[in-house]
Parts: structure tokens; C-alpha cells; sequence
């Protein structure tokens, strides 16, 4: 039987199935009405129904809820680093869940602020509609959204009811109220057998891009959908579009340390391979710091550059690894060819990136396979001073064992102490322990003290006076710490108890 004569016979025989093309019905504050237009229940041709007879038919075509976009293919993104190396991504909605995340009812649906919704789609909102089977009433306070029969079918995974709109011409590509193509829905649900309803019978868009530009192809990848996804391409999909955040699919897939799909993705091509996203950094980058060894694998077997570094920060694979305490990770790029000593813009190796987080373990891994250790930053900074920046006191301890001092400066004469009286006592009273010089000064005659002032880090402060530094000591500007206490501080115990005399005679 050919298209055309099973079309003529569904028109024919099924006009209840056709029909279901009409705008659907539902309920607002009691009263059924019109999802799309604004024509009341009785225009003329629609026959009268009850509101139990109204109920019962749509929940005979579809009981499945409408889906707002949510998924993982956004928002945080992929789990993302939050230090300095990465920056901070235009706000978004927060991704909560899959592709096509929370659910929202189709029918008497979610409670809404805000006026009826009777246009289309994506249409502006009409005004209350006030006719004569409505009345004169009160605003309603319930918004309506829907999807369309196609979708409908597809959530509900009916493959049947899919082949009967797809023969009754429905529109392969509309999409549904969140924006997204029946093609997308089906293949982030995995449905192989409804995306090959849609491709072979429906002649749907394979590339064509959703809401936030997601394609059917990203969306299977983020959902971990291998044999969807393998079949996208094969027909036509692309693997190097990108989303409305630069994110490839291969990126999308790089939540899941899944070798076979990321074989999948890379096998027809290795142009996504090395693409970057909006933020610069590439799967590779994002599978080290998750820790994905068998994406690291299979992407460095199909030639990822494993010391590409993020163009605005200087960031690489082994540098965020490190960061993340990925020790797995950091082995497979160190075997792969990655640059131990590689430095980002700030001139940090991973060996930094290491210190700062307090990743001992990765300190040790780095330094046993040939990292340098004495190497300093752009500021004249070392590994020691990265460590008290970090605040973390065992890689101090690591690296004071290891012959570090623990008057380390960088090139401004500034300090392991100075550094650790900005922020916390944790490391300055490790420091103070340790033997730390109390009253050295910086280039700009500042001392400890005076840092710990200026940055309104009171409880340093008193930490520093305790352990007797001295406050009568003045820098290049002539100011002495009761002068900074005096600026930064007005009225504060720490300002009386600098005037006190004890500390006044102590001082002398």
C-alpha cells in the first residue's frame, strides 16, 4: 500500500485522527477553551461537548506533560571549574536535569502569574478573552502550554500514532512550545525506531537546531544515546554545529565517560575534535578535569592536542586536571605528550594549579615524572607563595620540607606572611609557628601587620600583635599601623587595643 492510497484511506475512514490536527482543548478556571485562537467553545461549526466529555477525549489522545528545557546540554554546563582559569558564563536559566528536564501537566496545568495564554506559540499573549460562553470576568491566573500531537506521540513513545500523523502531512519539523523539533525529543529519549520514522518518513531536518541552537545530534550525545546518534550521523547530522554556547556534541558527550560514544562521534571525522567552546576550552580539556579517563583515551587515540591552552587564560588540559585533583587524568596526559612545565598567561604551570588547590597527591605525581618545582610565575611568585595563596597548609608543609622558605617573596618583597595575613589565620598561624620573620617589609615598607590591616582581616591582625610584631614600624608613605587602623579601621577593638599601653611600651 503506497502513501498516497493509505492517506486517502485515513481521510476517508480515520477523520477522528485527522481532527486531532484542530487546536486541542482544554480547561481554564472551569470554563474549556481554545489552546490556540481566541474563539469561544461553540464558534461556529464546533459542536457542543460537556466538560467530562471534553476531559475524557483529551485524555484519551495523550496523558503525557509537556516538557520545559532544562537539561545538561546547559546552565553549569558541564561540571565546571570555578577558579580563576575559567570564566564566568552569561547568567542562564539553572540546567536542571536531562536534555528535556521538568515536567510541566499539558492539560489543567501549572498555576502561572500572568494572563491566559490564547496565541500562538510564540506569539505575544493575548488579552482575556470575554465572549458569551466565558462572560465577564476576573483575569484568569493560569497559563497554558502545550506541545503538539507529534510530540505528544513521541513522549508517550507511540511509534504507530507517530506513522499515522507523519501520513496524515503533519509538519516533521514544528516545534513544540519550548522550541524544540520532534526530532530532538525523540532522539535525547533514545527512541531509535521513532527517529527513523521521522528521517525516512517524515523527511525531517536533521541538523535543524532547537531552542539554544541544541541539535537532535547534541541532544542523543548529552543523553548518552550511542546507537541514535550513530544513526544521526550516518544521515546526514553534523558533528561540527555548535550550540548558542559554542558546545559541540562531542563537548555535550563529555559528561559521560563513555569511549563508545565518543568513538561514535569522532570516527566519521575528527573536525569537532580540537573545536573550543564560547569559554575557550575543549572536550579534552573538560574530560581532564572531570576525570573521564576513557574519554581522554579515545580522544588523545584520535589525535587531541593535548597542549592546546584556552586562548584568553592560558589554561590546559593538565593545568585543569591538576586543579581538580584528576590523578588519573594527569598520568594519561603526562603518557600522551602533555608539557609538564606548560605556562598559562599569568605564567603558572600545572604544578600552581596543583599548589593552589592543595592537591599533594598531584604535587607528588607531577614532580616524580620531571615537573620543575622552581619555576616562578609572572609576579615573581613560587610554588610555596602559591600554596599560602591557596591557603592550604599540607602542600605548604609539603614544600617547606622540600627546602622552601618560609620567607618566600615575590618580586615585590611581598611575603609568605603578608600573603596569609589578607585572608583567614589557618596558614599565618602555621607561619608564625614556623618561624616566619614578623616584621619584614615589602618594597613599599609594609609589613604583615600592615596587610593584614589594610585588608580589614582584623583577627590576623590581632594574631600578629599577639605574637609580638612590631606596629610602630612606618612604610615609604610614613604611615605606622595605628595610622592604617586609623583608615581602615575607625573605632575598632583592634584600634584600642593598639592605644593600649602595654602595647604602646612593647612597641618602644
Amino acid at each position: 500500500m503506497n502513501k498516497f492510497y493509505l492517506t486517502l484511506v485515513l481521510s476517508l475512514s480515520c477523520t477522528p485522527l485527522i481532527a486531532a490536527q484542530t487546536p486541542d482543548v482544554i480547561f481554564v478556571d472551569g470554563k474549556p477553551v481554545y489552546i490556540e485562537g481566541i474563539g469561544p467553545l461553540n464558534s461556529a461549526g464546533t459542536p457542543q461537548k460537556t466538560k467530562q466529555e471534553l476531559i475524557e477525549a483529551e485524555s484519551a489522545r495523550s496523558n503525557i506533560p509537556g516538557d520545559i528545557y532544562r537539561g545538561k546540554v546547559l546552565g553549569a554546563q558541564t561540571p565546571s571549574y570555578t577558579g580563576k582559569e575559567f570564566s564566568t558564563s552569561p547568567a542562564k536559566n539553572i540546567y536542571r536535569g536531562n536534555v528535556l528536564g521538568e515536567r510541566v501537566p499539558a492539560i489543567e496545568g501549572q498555576k502561572v502569574q500572568g494572563e491566559i495564554y490564547r496565541g500562538k506559540v510564540f506569539g505575544q499573549e493575548q488579552q482575556t478573552y470575554q465572549g458569551k460562553v466565558l462572560g465577564p470576568r476576573e483575569p484568569a491566573k493560569t497559563k497554558i502550554v502545550y506541545d503538539t500531537s507529534l510530540v505528544r506521540a513521541i513522549k508517550q513513545g507511540d511509534a504507530d500514532r507517530v506513522r499515522t500523523l507523519i501520513y496524515a502531512n503533519v509538519d516533521t519539523d514544528e516545534r513544540n512550545y519550548a522550541g524544540f523539533t520532534p526530532l530532538t525529543i525523540a532522539a535525547e529519549n533514545g527512541r531509535l525506531d521513532i527517529v527513523k520514522l521521522l528521517l525516512e518518513e517524515g523527511a525531517a531536518n536533521v541538523n535543524l537546531n532547537s531552542s539554544y541552537s541544541i541539535t537532535p545530534l547534541m541532544a542523543a550525545a548529552a543523553a548518552g544515546q550511542r546507537e541514535v546518534a550513530e544513526y544521526l550521523i550516518k544521515n546526514g547530522a553534523q558533528t561540527t554545529l555548535r550550540d548558542d554556547l559554542g558546545k559541540t556534541a562531542l563537548m555535550h558527550a563529555m559528561t559521560r565517560d563513555d569511549r563508545r560514544l565518543t568513538e561514535t562521534l569522532l570516527k566519521s571525522g575528527t573536525q569537532a575534535l580540537n573545536i573550543p567552546d564560547n569559554m575557550g576550552n575543549t572536550p579534552l580539556i573538560y574530560a581532564a578535569q572531570s576525570g573521564n579517563k576513557n574519554n581522554i583515551r579515545t580522544l588523545l587515540k584520535y589525535g587531541a592536542n593535548a597542549n592546546y591552552q584556552n586562548p584568553a587564560t592560558g589554561l590546559s588540559a593538565l593545568s585543569a586536571a591538576a586543579a581538580a585533583g584528576q590523578n588519573k587524568s594527569v598520568q594519561l596526559l603526562a603518557e600522551g605528550g602533555a608539557d609538564l612545565n606548560l605556562k598559562d598567561k599569568e605564567g603558572r604551570t600545572p604544578l600552581f594549579y596543583a599548589a593552589e588547590h592543595g592537591q599533594v597527591s598531584i604535587m607528588n605525581l607531577l614532580t616524580d615524572k620531571g615537573a620543575d618545582p622552581h619555576i616562578l610565575d609572572v609576579h615573581g611568585k613560587n610554588l610555596f607563595l602559591a600554596a599560602v595563596e591557596g591557603q592550604d597548609i599540607p602542600a605548604m608543609q609539603l614544600l617547606a620540607d622540600n627546602d622552601f622558605s618560609v620567607n618566600s617573596a615575590d618580586m615585590q618583597g611581598k611575603t609568605a606572611l603578608m600573603y596569609a595575613s589578607e585572608k583567614g589565620t589557618g596558614p599565618l598561624q602555621w607561619l608564625i609557628y614556623n618561624g616566619a620573620d614578623l616584621n619584614k617589609q615589602d618594597t613599599a615598607g609594609n609589613t604583615a601587620l600592615m596587610h593584614a590591616i589594610s585588608h580589614l582581616n582584623e583577627q590576623a591582625a590581632v594574631m600578629l600583635l599577639q605574637s609580638h610584631a612590631d606596629p610602630s614600624i612606618k612604610n615609604k608613605q610614613g604611615q605606622d599601623a595605628v595610622a592604617l587602623v586609623r583608615q581602615y579601621l575607625p573605632g575598632s577593638s583592634l584600634e584600642q587595643l593598639l592605644l593600649t599601653p602595654t602595647v604602646q611600651t612593647e612597641a618602644q
